[in-house]
């Protein structure tokens, strides 16, 4: 059985990118390049956002 840790963590980038998300789509975005590396994108979906590429920094 697990502490619960991984489920706050999670709830709080789901928050995170909510609020984001909310911001990218008023602004009218669709389509996201992310700068960064590959990771599972929480709730974007829901606000018509899709990560279409991820850019490696550097």
């Amino acid at each position: 059985a697990g502490d619960g840790g991984g489920r706050g963590q999670a709830l709080s980038e789901w928050r995170r990118n909510g609020a984001g998300g909310q911001i990218l789509a008023d602004l009218g975005l669709g389509k996201l390049r992310v700068l960064g590396t590959p990771r599972k994108q929480i709730g974007l979906a829901g606000f018509g956002l899709e990560v279409v590429e991820y850019v490696e920094p550097g």
